[in-house]
């Protein structure tokens, strides 16, 4: 399994070494500890290789690596197809988020809701005017949360219809 965190966390490092010896920690972003189980924060998103050297009063020495991918709260967008148009209108929804480990919360204000990474395409029924549908994506991983919203107005299409009256001076 992947071992992940996140930016600006604070990370604590467990050493199961024997505890006798002295450590020494090299976190791959320019930092290094001599705490036996050091704390640490990474500042920028990416792989990371740490390497922990352990070394006993006679100079003998052993290390270990191991890579951890720091991320960080996804950054949800999306872009959408046409953003006004004459009722029924459908509308899709191209999902643009960036992101480690993102689930997904799709809220189109019609009474849909998704958690696919790309909803199928949404149909938006008419109402009595014009209406503005707000369509909100919300994303969440191991960070944290975010939201981005747009939205969509559906013109009212006009009800044709007629009727006749006979003319009631004709006769038979």
């Amino acid at each position: 399994s992947e071992d992940v965190a996140c930016l600006n966390e604070t990370i604590q490092f467990y050493n199961a070494s024997s505890q006798d010896n002295s450590a020494f920690w090299d976190f791959g972003d320019g930092s290094t500890s001599i705490d036996f189980s050091p704390i640490h924060i990474f500042s920028t998103t990416g792989n990371f290789e740490v390497l922990l050297v352990m070394e006993n009063d006679f100079g003998c020495k052993d290390s270990t690596t191991q890579t951890i991918y720091i991320t960080e709260i996804p950054q949800p967008f999306f872009q959408l197809n046409t953003h006004e148009g004459c009722a029924p209108l459908e509308v899709d929804v191209t999902n643009q988020t960036t992101g480690y480990g993102v689930t997904f919360f799709w809220y189109f204000s019609n009474g849909i809701s998704s958690m696919e990474v790309n909803p199928e395409p949404v149909l938006f029924d008419q109402g009595i005017n014009d209406t503005t549908y707000q369509i909100t994506l919300g994303v969440v991983n191991l960070c944290g949360a975010s939201y981005y919203q747009d939205s969509v107005l559906v013109h009212a299409s006009p009800v044709a219809n007629f009727g006749i009256s006979p003319e009631s001076n004709c006769t038979p």
